[in-house]
């Protein structure tokens, strides 16, 4: 029975259920068939313009995401041309580099093979005497000359070069010459010459010459081209001499004997008193001018040096000193020989028709003659001249100081690149204004460089193991990245970041423009509390925009620029965007240093000073051309002496601080103006506080508008 029951239970409950279900069918579908024409008509548009807005959201987006990709595209390629750029720069300058370590070796090469060579420059003096001749020979042989020679000399001055043991040595002479030579007939017979003589027409007269006898002397300016060499304490020099004739005299003298033959007579007239008849009367010739040729002379000279003898030698174990201007003098003496090649005899001399060295004044008188040279006659013309020149020679040079090549340091050899990219990890583009942190582990040092437009950074470092991570304002930092740089762009680092969600509460953001043309600028920025603790440090981006998460209040902030004075500015944030500007660098501009610390009534400057001072060195670090004055102020307590000490005393604290750091003292100047320039009433503490301050003036930009500089490149 219970089974029965529940069976009829479920075929009644089945049977409702049946029942019920078309009815509600029918209620459902019906529902349309109730509404107006104009219900129909708003829904339908309300269905085409969410239809509309939704295409329109996709497409918005779907062009968001194209525009994305292709700026990413875009500044890929861009970071990878800046990148083949760079790599092809590194190739030029491992190119030059590997050009200029040749060219340093080699000249390093030749300046040490210069400064090994054993090579002495010298000028010198010297003097030399001897026994001289003018060798006549003659090609007559009715005529004999026979030469003695005499006494002969001379001086001169030149260069000597030394090249191991290797002598040459060139200078210009002066060189003269006496000589006596002897003439006389064939077989030693006299000359005679037989004439008649007036009035005497019956009579002839016969001259005996019992024997010519010529004194000539000879002077030349030489040029001497000797070669030689030198083994210890000896020499040896050879070589030709080429003369010019500047100077020659000839007189001739003889002994005369006449006789007379008279066709009236028996006998010829001998040793009588009568008709002029002499027995071996001296007549001697005046000086006579005479005109030498050229003279080539073969010369050799043999000699010791003396410099052992006459220079102070180190004591034994003594090492030898530098060469003293005395030191540097080299004597020597030797034996000379010098001879003429060429005969120097001018025909020019020569008179025509003169036979003999005689002329007879008055035809009237037998005995009225004179003498002229031989060297005159037409029996000379066939006569060969040689000068010759033997003796002793004494020489004093003067070794010149020779100046050594110094050796050229080997260039260090360039660093290479290191590449690296800072991207936007939800849209692939690259970052610009990220700070890339370099660290070096070896050398535990840390190395930071902003990335460009393209979020590109290549930069020469140490080769190395680095650990590299970048971090942005409104991103998240990235994670550290290990990379061993060994090589030139060997490949680039890829450093993404995150952005930040934004906060939902305003934070303090705000833009950086050039005061005058309003352009944006990449500025460093920092936001300090109103007690100075730093809240904030960062860069604009390229838009000049930089972002903190800082809430609405007053604030402190600093900006800093390449080519722009560092400005301080007080602001007050309450949600929109501030706008800060910047004036580029100009002479004449000061700047007051707020945040200088010093101990009372002292020059020492305190720890709360650090972040100013290293705000100020950087400036100057970004902007090499630029010159500063430190100028040192204080307040009226005191005497104006004591005040005047002070404020130069801190003036050159905060001078030799920066010097420290690294910045060339040449760009620093320190002037310290005591009590004199107050810029607020010493009357009350605030007044006088404002009063003791230390400002910098710009005294020099470099010649340029630092700011166009920094446009060009």
């Amino acid at each position: 029975m219970l089974m029965l029951k529940k069976l009829l239970y479920r075929l009644l409950f089945l049977f409702v259920v049946l029942s019920v279900s078309p009815v509600c069918d029918m209620n459902v579908y019906a529902a349309p068939a109730q509404m107006t024409k104009a219900e129909k008509a708003k829904l339908q548009r309300e269905k085409a313009k969410q239809k509309r807005q939704k295409e329109q959201a996709r497409k918005r987006e779907q062009r968001q995401k194209e525009q994305a990709r292709a700026a990413a595209k875009k500044d890929k390629e861009a970071a990878r041309k800046k990148e083949q750029t760079a790599k092809k720069e590194d190739r030029n300058a491992a190119a030059n580099y590997r050009e200029e370590v040749e060219r340093v070796r080699k000249y390093n090469a030749q300046a040490n093979a210069y400064n090994k060579r054993d090579i002495h420059h010298s000028l010198g003096v010297w003097g030399y005497m001897g026994y001289s001749a003018l060798f006549q020979n003659m090609s007559d042989n009715d005529f004999v000359s026979k030469t003695v020679g005499g006494f002969g000399g001379g001086v001169g001055l030149g260069y000597q070069l030394q090249y191991k043991h290797f002598l040459f040595n060139a200078g210009l002479e002066y060189e003269h010459y006496n000589s006596l030579s002897r003439f006389s007939g064939a077989n030693n017979q006299d000359f005679s010459q037989t004439f008649k003589m007036l009035p005497y027409e019956t009579m002839e007269y016969t001259y005996h010459f019992s024997e010519f006898v010529d004194r000539s002397a000879a002077g030349y300016l030489q040029l001497p081209l000797l070669f030689g060499g030198e083994w210890g304490r000896y020499y040896f020099l050879a070589g030709p001499k080429l003369g010019l004739n500047v100077l020659g005299t000839s007189a001739t003298s003889s002994y005369l004997t006449t006789d007379i033959v008279d066709r009236e007579l028996i006998a010829p007239l001998s040793e009588m008193l009568t008709h002029s008849l002499v027995t071996n009367e001296f007549y001697q010739g005046q000086p006579t001018k005479l005109q030498y040729g050229f003279d080539l002379s073969l010369a050799a000279e043999f000699g010791i040096y003396l410099d052992e003898w006459i220079h102070t030698k180190p004591k034994k174990g003594q090492k030898a000193e530098v060469k003293t201007f005395w030191d540097r003098f080299r004597y020597r003496i030797g034996v000379f020989a010098d001879y003429g090649v060429l005969s120097i005899q001018q025909k020019s001399n020569i008179v025509p028709g003169r036979n003999l060295p005689v002329l007879f004044n008055d035809a009237t008188q037998p005995l009225d003659l004179s003498m002229v040279p031989m060297l005159t006659t037409e029996r000379t013309q066939n006569l060969r001249v040689n000068p010759f020149l033997v003796g002793v020679k004494l020489a004093i040079f003067y070794e010149l100081p020779r100046k050594q090549k110094k050796m050229l340091p080997i260039p260090p050899e360039p660093l290479p690149n290191l590449a690296a990219r800072v991207v936007n990890a939800e849209t692939g583009s690259g970052i610009s204004g990220a700070m890339l942190s370099m660290y070096h582990v070896e050398r535990d040092r840390v190395t930071s460089k902003t990335t460009g437009k393209n979020g590109m950074v290549v930069v020469k470092q140490r080769r190395g193991a680095y650990q590299l991570w970048a971090q942005r304002s409104g991103f998240m930092p990235s994670d550290t990245v290990m990379y061993n740089h060994e090589s030139d762009l060997k490949d680039t680092v890829l450093l993404m970041l995150t952005p930040v969600p934004r906060p939902v509460e305003p934070t303090l953001a705000g833009y950086v423009r050039d005061g005058i043309t309003h352009a944006a600028l990449e500025a460093n920025v920092t936001v300090l509390s109103m007690d100075g603790k730093e809240l904030y440090l960062g860069q604009a981006a390229d838009d000049g925009l930089f972002v903190t998460d800082l809430k609405a209040g007053q604030y402190i902030t600093k900006l800093t620029a390449a080519g722009y004075m560092p400005q301080e500015d007080t602001v007050t944030f309450v949600k929109d965007t501030i706008y800060l500007s910047m004036q580029h660098i100009v002479e004449g501009k000061k700047v007051v240093m707020r945040n200088m610390f010093f101990a009372t009534n002292k020059t020492k400057i305190l720890p709360q000073s650090e972040p100013e001072l290293e705000a100020l060195a950087s400036f100057l670090n970004e902007n090499p051309s630029v010159k500063i004055r430190i100028i040192g102020h204080t307040d009226a307590v005191g005497s104006d002496e004591a005040n005047q000490i002070l404020s130069e005393g801190r003036a050159n604290a905060v001078r030799d601080d920066l010097i420290t750091r690294g910045i060339d003292g040449e760009r620093i100047e320190a002037e310290g103006r005591g009590e004199t320039e107050h810029v607020a009433d010493n009357d009350t503490e605030e007044g006088r506080q404002k009063n003791r301050r230390v400002e910098f003036e710009i005294t020099d930009t470099g010649g340029k508008d630092i700011k166009q500089i920094k446009e060009e490149e």
